[in-house]
């Protein structure tokens, strides 16, 4: 058996570093390497494995047309299996011509595999169009399945397509796919010794020194174009004409011609006859030639009308090419859809195919099929508006996807007074076949993987090369280009030219200082530099815009990236409104999933007033994943954090400390009396949307010269966000622009009354308690009443007196957002003032006294005196010591 094993591997498997093994009868890739044991396997009938013909990414070791019997009722199986054997016959006698080897085997079912092998490894595109133009030849038709079904193996396809083994088992039938001699199936024991032999004959093969292309070019000489061919599918609504001599008659005015519109289609016959009406099919019998027409809502295929011409030893009077005046209509692909006898397997594999090239995608991180369309959303103005994005698929739209690319029919046998002939009908898919689909694993590995959607082109770093995707889909960076999107045409705009456009955009902003206008500026290039990091889920911050007034132009600055990046501005209503529902976390999870699951990049919440304290929007800005549930579901997903992140509010208005941290705050500063009487150039928006490209062409020559520099970091510092701050601050600075980080704390400080947070808070606190009671133990009842009553207070344990007009300096009162008198307000006062022990805030340290076991009774000291709180490092590990 050993001898035998050798040979079924030399002559059957092409590769062994990957093969498919059927589970439930769907045959799945396995990537590992094939095994004698599990070839031995195969033999026995334990397993069953499906193979490529690939030996590498352009050479196969044989090829293959499968013969399938696509049929649920007896009387149309046998018939397919006459037509497919009389098919068979002919290319076999062709192939014995030129002298090929070949064999023959069995499907396991009713179909038949014709295995065709050249004297070595052949270039895939050789093999497959020879096996097709053979196939046309012998037949007229195009066949249903040929392998290699690629020309080369690519990354879109590693692995090619499976044909089920020699000598499997089928996994219905559970009939072995034995060697086919001489029109009989052969045992297992007399398939072997055929593999043998078959063996042998390669070897001498090698003597012989035929090549497929050179008989091609002999045998079929310029039918064979292998640099120019095109699988050309006969029309499927033809213009059928009676025969050559009723073309004649109609020349010489002797023939009429009669239309039909339902089927797009017109016959012709001798003047003052019509045609016969024959059921669902028009007959002219004329000179022993038939014409045939698709009448009133049937249609159907030459490929049906040639089937039934050879059955009946009609002559084809099809027409190969489209006469009629009327435009030619679109050619679908046919597609048989599940029922007996055609199993889900077989539908998915086709369907598949002609999936692969589609603008349809899986999206890995919510495993689900997608497509990029226009999605319906409401704005913070409720109007209805149109984002581009990724929509999941769902059984509905599927039904109606299916059917604009493809033809979902059922064939039958149709017997009518005596006539036998195949009816080929329209049928659409359910939800139930349609849930089959997407969640198929085969769909998902055959249509192409996206991750990214853009509305314009943004530059990538790949293989230290500068790139810029093309609109549609780009298969090396998972990324679809919205086909409206601009296309930067200029590369090589000058620095200056570009700094010019910038400036234009922003002149006439009322900024607060020079560092403003940078910031505005870091902003507007930040969601451009997102394929420059080393992860598309990089993280970036939360940038807010701030102004002193109303219609200052904050919302306006904002929207200048959403009008530059998404050719239009889609706002979010605020998140802090100081109503009931005041950050409402639960609401804003949902929103900001369902964006990150549509592939949408913006967020801009507007109008913010008050305090915002969302947790959900400090999770947002630091984490590289969010998860959430889908509506409708109990699944929770998670997907990837691409989210650029803007807001806007007028002051009074404040920040927590985490979301101070994560934010870059720009202020806008009106001086005048009457912001509602000021007098613009130019309509800022429309500028935008109409100069995208020109915008976008600056912004490129601002990364170009950055990378032709070598790409140099920013020689600023952010923490929470150090890619972001490297490649953005890189930027800057490379192209002589002020980078705005340098003086991020400083403009922290001078603008802490407009964006107060927690930490400004606890700072204005410790001076104001310094100042009354420096280095003396108070309790937080003391502090409360320090910061927050207008009489005369007692400090608790001491005889000390402060007095209302020694805090008439503090006009301003520390934690002015928390009403101290109601208890909650309180609590979270202390756990406030807890965060901050052995802190120090204008060199100034609070403590505590740890000799009071009650941690929350334990009073507090403001000192400037140093205190050792803990062993130093070298201390702990005895580095001194060394």
């Amino acid at each position: 058996m050993t001898d035998y094993l050798q040979n079924y591997i030399k002559t059957c498997i092409a590769r062994t570093d990957y093969y498919w093994e059927y589970t439930d009868g769907v045959p799945y890739c396995k990537h590992k390497k094939l095994e004698r044991e599990t070839i031995q396997k195969l033999i026995d009938g334990k397993i069953i494995l499906g193979l490529s013909p690939f030996i590498d990414k352009e050479n196969v070791l044989f090829g293959a047309i499968d013969f399938d019997v696509h049929s649920s009722s007896k009387p149309e199986q046998k018939l397919f299996e006459k037509i497919n054997d009389k098919i068979l016959t002919s290319i076999c006698k062709e192939l014995d011509k030129l002298k090929y080897l070949y064999f023959v085997n069995s499907s396991g079912s009713k179909g038949k595999h014709l295995r065709v092998y050249n004297r070595g490894p052949i270039n895939a595109k050789i093999m497959r169009y020879f096996l097709i133009d053979l196939y046309k030849k012998c037949s007229n038709q195009i066949p249903q399945e040929v392998f290699p079904k690629q020309e080369r193996l690519d990354d879109k396809t590693p692995y090619g397509n499976q044909i089920k083994a020699v000598l499997a088992i089928h996994p219905k039938t559970k009939q072995r796919a034995n060697i086919i001699q001489d029109g009989k199936i052969l045992s297992l024991e007399q398939s072997l010794i055929f593999l043998a032999d078959f063996s042998e004959k390669m070897d001498k093969a090698n003597s012989i020194g035929f090549e497929i292309t050179e008989k091609m070019e002999k045998e079929y000489g310029k039918s064979f174009d292998f640099d120019n061919i095109e699988e050309q599918p006969v029309p499927k609504y033809c213009e059928f004409i009676e025969g050559v001599a009723c073309q004649q008659e109609l020349t010489s005015g002797k023939a009429t011609r009669h239309d039909y519109l339902d089927a797009n289609v017109a016959v012709y016959c001798t003047n003052n006859q019509k045609p016969e009406i024959m059921d669902s099919y028009m007959v002219i019998q004329n000179r022993n030639s038939t014409a045939f027409n698709g009448f009133e809502n049937w249609k159907f295929s030459c490929d049906t009308i040639r089937k039934y011409c050879k059955m009946n030893d009609l002559k084809d009077c099809i027409c190969s090419k489209y006469q009629k005046t009327k435009k030619k209509e679109q050619i679908k692909p046919q597609i048989e859809i599940p029922r007996i006898g055609i199993s889900y397997t077989r539908f998915i594999i086709s369907l598949g195919d002609i999936l692969k090239n589609k603008d349809i995608f899986y999206k890995p991180d919510i495993d689900s099929v997608v497509s990029p369309m226009k999605i319906d959303y409401t704005d913070a103005n409720n109007n209805h508006v149109k984002v581009f994005g990724l929509k999941e698929m769902n059984s509905a739209r599927m039904i109606t996807y299916v059917e604009k690319i493809c033809m979902p029919v059922v064939t039958k046998l149709v017997k009518r007074k005596g006539v036998e002939f195949f009816s080929v009908e329209e049928k659409s898919l359910n939800e139930s076949q349609t849930r089959v689909i997407l969640k198929s694993d085969y769909i998902k590995q055959t249509i192409r993987p996206i991750t990214k959607v853009l509305n314009c082109p943004i530059p990538f770093i790949k293989d230290n090369y500068l790139c810029l995707p093309k609109r549609g889909y780009n298969h090396d960076l998972g990324l679809f280009v919205g086909y409206s999107s601009p296309q930067i045409e200029n590369l090589d705009m000058d620095i200056n030219e570009a700094k010019k456009i910038l400036f234009n955009i922003f002149e006439e902003f009322c900024f607060k200082n020079d560092s403003d206008i940078g910031k505005a500026v870091l902003a507007f290039l930040t969601p451009f530099c997102r394929g420059l990091y080393k992860e598309w889920g990089t993280l970036t911050p939360i940038f807010i815009y701030i102004a002193n007034t109303p219609r200052a132009g904050k919302d306006c600055c904002a929207k200048t990236r959403l009008n530059l990046y998404e050719g239009q501005a889609v706002v979010d209503p605020p998140i802090s409104t100081d109503d009931k529902n005041n950050n409402n976390n639960e609401e804003w999870g949902k929103r900001i999933f369902a964006k990150l699951r549509n592939a949408e990049r913006f967020l801009h919440s507007e109008n913010n007033k008050g305090r915002i304290n969302s947790a959900v929007l400090e999770q947002i800005s630091t984490c590289h994943k969010y998860s959430g549930r889908i509506l409708g579901k109990s699944e929770q997903k998670e997907v990837e954090n691409h989210m650029e992140i803007s807001l806007s509010a007028n002051i009074p208005f404040t920040l927590t400390q985490d979301l101070s941290n994560r934010s870059i705050q720009i202020n806008l500063h009106f001086a005048g009396e009457d912001p509602t009487q000021r007098v613009f150039k130019k309509d800022l928006e429309e500028y935008i949307r109409n100069n995208r490209e020109k915008i976008l062409a600056a912004l490129y020559a601002l990364v170009k010269n950055w990378f032709k520099k070598g790409s140099p970091k920013s020689t600023a510092v952010f923490t929470s966000y150090p890619e972001w701050a490297s490649v953005c601050g890189g930027i800057l600075e490379a192209n002589d622009i002020i980078n705005p980080l340098h003086n991020r704390i400083v403009d922290f400080e001078n603008n802490f009354i407009t964006t107060d947070s927690e930490t400004q808070e606890i700072k204005k606190l410790f001076e104001l308690i310094y100042n009354k009671k420096p280095d003396q133990w108070i309790k937080k009842k003391a502090i409360k009443k320090i910061i927050r009553q207008k009489e005369t207070v007692d400090i608790e344990n001491k005889n000390d007196n402060l007095l209302v007009e020694d805090l008439e300096d503090y006009i301003d009162y520390p934690f002015g957002y928390l009403d101290l008198d109601e208890k909650s307000d309180y609590i979270k006062f202390g756990q406030i003032l807890k965060k901050y022990i052995d802190r120090e805030f204008s060199e100034i340290t609070m403590i505590e006294d740890k000799s009071i076991k009650t941690g929350s009774y334990r009073p507090l000291m403001f000192t400037k005196k140093k205190t050792k709180t803990s062993l130093l490092f070298d201390d702990i590990l005895g580095m001194k010591k060394l």
